[in-house]
């Protein structure tokens, strides 16, 4: 006798994020100043019924990058924020709508609730959703937060250490919230040093679209142009980037230039560097630049790409490169040397190491055939980690691991 499976009903996700976004009203339309995670849940949302992101949104101001969103998805307005402080002054406005939305029975029509964490939302979100409604939740844990915070606020020490403490009280509850059932974290990075449940732990490499990927076919072209894509920051090591360049520099290669994409709080100082190595003319700052033609064309006429970060967790900008044919030089921090393997598909040095750094870019200035063989390698890595896949592994993953879809 012939028999065949019930399909699988799709199911219904509501998630609370903390990426700021703007809502142009009289055109009706959302944007964001950088959409790396969005772009990874804009994805999530064609293999699921219906997705409801609740994010911070502010009708005033107007991001570069405009969100198109599927028919599935709609987003849920928090009142505008930006950063953990930009919530506590903002307090007394998000938190009352936070808490509605959670307590609310809208909650009830959902099959599962994602939360990112840690931070002041997650700690708010996942005890009122777990004690008023039951309902299964899934953390999403990008990066080592407390190294980011650690660099990001270096010269405040009580903000530091406030939002340390912030993040520490949310990781308790998160240990306990992993051993109930109907709870699994995502992460993106590597988590070894915080000793979750593992059997509850699943790392996911959502970096991007399939519709960047451009091979490039010849590698006889003069290594000359070096870039850096990514916030302008402590932690991100552009710093060393520019003090490896400069030794470079004096080694005789004056036909490079180094291009840096990015803003943030070091832009200064990281200019004022440069005037002081004597480089500047040879460094080339262009500010943020929004994912796009002029973006990919600075892609496409670089040959090597350098991500120097003190931390990290799976970085979009690495694996861009890697799809526009770049070699690529990293340190081995976060979810880096899960994907990365030294001297096959990328050269991989300790962070803070400028001599490592600048060795490493020199060997791929010399070796057409080294960057020949990361480039044809790297091609394979990101055919892995797009978007669609890493998408349908976690619906997957939702579906089995928090028993929505019984067999």
């Amino acid at each position: 006798m012939n028999s065949s499976r019930k399909p699988k009903k799709l199911i219904k996700l509501i998630i609370f994020f903390n990426v700021p976004i703007y809502y142009t009203q009289n055109e009706k339309y959302f944007s964001a100043d950088f959409i790396n995670a969005l772009d990874f849940f804009l994805e999530v949302a064609h293999n699921v019924e219906y997705l409801t992101l609740c994010i911070p949104a502010s009708s005033k101001g107007n991001g570069p990058v405009k969100i198109d969103m599927p028919d599935n998805m709609n987003i849920l307005s928090l009142p505008y924020y930006c950063g953990e402080f930009g919530l506590l002054k903002q307090g007394y406005k998000v938190m009352p709508s936070l808490l509605l939305i959670a307590i609310r029975k809208i909650i009830k029509n959902y099959d599962a609730v994602g939360i990112v964490a840690p931070g002041i939302i997650s700690s708010i979100v996942a005890p009122t959703v777990h004690f008023f409604h039951d309902k299964p939740i899934f953390f999403i844990v990008r990066g080592d937060k407390q190294k980011t915070i650690h660099f990001a606020f270096k010269n405040s020490f009580y903000k530091r250490d406030f939002i340390k403490s912030v993040i520490y009280l949310t990781d308790l509850f998160l240990r306990w919230l992993l051993k109930k059932e109907k709870t699994i974290m995502f992460t993106i990075g590597r988590m070894e040093t915080y000793n979750y449940v593992k059997t509850k732990i699943f790392t996911l490499s959502p970096v991007i679209p399939n519709s960047i990927i451009s091979q490039k076919s010849d590698f006889s072209i003069e290594a000359k142009d070096i870039l850096y894509v990514g916030r302008l920051s402590g932690e991100k090591g552009v710093s060393d980037l520019v003090s490896a360049f400069a030794e470079i520099i004096k080694e005789g290669y004056d036909n490079l230039t180094l291009h840096i994409v990015g803003s943030g709080p070091e832009e200064k100082l990281l200019r004022t560097k440069a005037i002081k190595l004597g480089i500047l003319k040879k460094v080339k700052f262009h500010g943020f630049i929004p994912r796009g033609n002029q973006l990919w064309n600075l892609f496409d006429k670089s040959q090597i790409f350098v991500l120097p970060s003190y931390t990290e967790g799976l970085p979009r900008g690495l694996f861009e490169a890697m799809a526009r044919g770049l070699a690529v030089v990293a340190t081995n921090v976060g979810g880096i040397p899960n994907k990365i393997i030294d001297g096959e598909n990328g050269l991989l040095v300790r962070p803070g190491d400028v001599r490592g750094l600048k060795e490493a870019i020199q060997k791929l200035i010399q070796d057409s055939e080294l960057r020949r063989r990361v480039v044809t390698k790297g091609y394979k890595t990101v055919s892995e980690v797009t978007f669609q896949k890493q998408a349908k592994q976690m619906i997957e993953i939702i579906n089995k691991k928090l028993l929505i879809n019984k067999q």
